[in-house]
């Protein structure tokens, strides 16, 4: 089974991004997605799903959705500045659908880093 976590740091105030709506996505064709997660960063700002094998194939893009203007709006961490970025979107292609992939992210209501982790 394929493994995906992430951790998200709030840039803001140095805090871990708990309560961030997360949304796992599979790329059907071009247009068409299948959800294969929904939820949201625990208190610790961390998410760990696992996906089945069985629905997964080799090579296959998968898209990781951090929702991070409603965390940013519910949470008013950013003063009277307007969030940009509404949505932190993670194109990952699974080479190996027995691994585990994780993508760190460090948010602002206006931008965002991320790199690769094992």
């Amino acid at each position: 089974m394929a493994v995906i976590t992430s951790h998200l740091l709030n840039a803001t105030d140095g805090t871990h991004a708990s309560g961030v709506k997360a949304e796992i996505l599979s790329r059907a064709d071009a247009v068409h997605y299948n959800t294969l997660f929904s939820g949201s960063t625990d208190d610790g700002g961390r998410l760990r799903v696992e996906i089945e094998t069985q629905i997964l194939k080799i090579n296959q893009c998968c898209e990781l959705v951090f929702h991070t203007g409603c965390y940013f709006l519910k949470n008013k961490s950013f003063g009277k500045n307007i969030s940009v970025v509404p949505e932190i979107v993670i194109r990952l292609v699974l080479t190996n659908i027995d691994e585990t992939y994780h993508c760190p992210l460090i948010i602002s209501p206006n931008g965002y880093s991320i790199w690769w982790s094992s």
